[in-house]
């Protein structure tokens, strides 16, 4: 009996030493990632040097909230689905009822909201006289976009016919006739000069990816058409130009009683919004526009509320 006891004891210290040979193999391999969630506590994540979690304390989905606190909640409720988003409202006439959230802050690849852009670029130029609105253009062959039956190759438009195609059939052949009469490299100086430095238009229409922009800038761009700063008198112009836009943005599918002037794709979109109480920019850019509507829609309940 005496001896089961001194085996027990030999066994038990073994297994002891080994355990304790292990976590210091282990401690001395392993790194920590510090990181805050939401409420500005830490949260420490412990990896070994090949980059395997070890053991990981669950965080929180970090998000930074600027302006008014309860329509922010309101983006972020709508927004909680998705994992990578930025919306930026602007209320037009009140600067307290504005709002920032998001949780990934960056340019993003889009193609047609690039075409307000566009929209803007063409009637800088006609307003400092480098273009004619009397002036004509002529497709080629390679410039009309398969499956675009609103333009022929070899056949002379009118500059007002290409400029209501791009947005009445949100013409693909339109918008690069335009970016190509234009020059792209200016059209980009236009855009960098209206203060909209994430914006870039790098490729032609009708590719998946035509360009780059942000909520940021999307919400300058609605603000200066608004206030009519950058343009002048064309600023209803192209606010006018925009309102034929003929594709509807999922964000304003669930606003009612509105006046709406809206452009967008899969990825961003923005609309100005105006109500008998108020008149505001919603811009947001994320991985998808499966929460556009419902972004929409709670952002406009919140200003008929208040």
């Amino acid at each position: 009996m005496k001896n089961r006891i001194i085996l027990g004891a030999i066994v038990a210290s073994v297994c002891s030493f080994a355990l304790y040979l292990n976590n210091m193999k282990r401690y001395e391999s392993a790194t920590l990632t510090i990181s805050r969630n939401q409420n500005n506590t830490q949260t420490v994540t412990e990896k070994n040097k090949q980059g395997k979690k070890q053991e990981t304390s669950p965080t929180l989905e970090k998000i930074t909230k600027k302006g008014n606190s309860k329509l922010a909640t309101q983006i972020q409720k709508a927004m909680k689905n998705s994992h990578s988003y930025d919306v930026k409202v602007l209320d037009l006439k009140n600067s307290n009822n504005s709002a920032e959230v998001y949780n990934k802050k960056d340019k993003v690849n889009v193609s047609d909201s690039l075409k307000a852009f566009l929209l803007v670029g063409l009637y800088k130029e006609i307003e400092q006289q480098k273009i004619k609105t009397t002036d004509t253009l002529t497709p080629t062959a390679s410039e009309v976009v398969k499956g675009d039956s609103t333009f022929t190759a070899n056949t002379v438009y009118s500059l007002t016919y290409v400029r209501q195609n791009l947005m009445s059939k949100n013409s693909n052949t339109a918008a690069n006739l335009l970016l190509n009469k234009l020059g792209k490299e200016q059209v980009n100086n236009i855009i960098k000069e209206m203060g909209t430095s994430e914006t870039v238009i790098s490729n032609k229409f009708g590719e998946s990816v035509v360009g780059t922009t942000s909520a940021e800038d999307l919400a300058i761009l609605m603000k200066s058409l608004y206030n009519g700063k950058f343009l002048g008198n064309y600023s209803n112009t192209v606010l006018t130009g925009l309102s034929t836009y003929s594709v509807k943005s999922p964000l304003v599918n669930k606003i009612s009683n509105a006046n709406i002037i809206q452009i967008g794709d899969n990825t961003s979109s923005v609309a100005l919004v105006t109500t008998d109480k108020h008149s505001y920019v919603i811009a947001v850019t994320s991985q998808n526009n499966n929460s556009f509507a419902e972004l929409g829609l709670e952002i406009s309940t919140w200003f008929n509320q208040n």
